[in-house]
């Protein structure tokens, strides 16, 4: 049997910890503590990363959403469209997800936010 070694200095959080793509905010149930915050929960997380003697980072994608998100049902015009109307596919991880239009200014925003946030928790990957 081969076995190796490798030492590592950080832990990335990677995707399927959120509810969907584009609700970065959001923590499915079964990553989440009952009656704790998300924010509460991702700062926890953090810092144990940092206690194991770790560099924290976290995944995200913010200029992509799944369709079923709650950010595109609340801006749906966020989306990017072809000239037949039609959404655009981001071509993240051979999966369809919606690409955020990054000339809206409040699409930059939300991507700004959503890495701030990640910051404010304690991430720094």
């Amino acid at each position: 049997k081969f076995q190796f070694h490798i030492k590592s200095n950080m832990c990335i959080i990677d995707d399927g910890y959120m509810t969907a793509w584009g609700d970065w905010n959001s923590l499915k149930p079964k990553f989440a503590k009952k009656k704790t915050s998300t924010d509460q929960c991702m700062r926890q997380l953090a810092q144990s990363i940092k206690n194991a003697g770790m560099r924290p980072g976290l995944w995200l994608a913010p200029y992509a959403a799944d369709k079923h998100s709650l950010l595109l049902k609340n801006h749906p015009s966020w989306a990017i469209r072809n000239n037949s109307g039609r959404i655009a596919n981001s071509s993240n991880c051979g999966k369809f997800f919606v690409g955020l239009d990054g000339s809206n200014p409040k699409v930059r925003e939300h991507a700004f936010t959503c890495v701030q946030r990640a910051v404010e928790w304690g991430f720094e990957v």
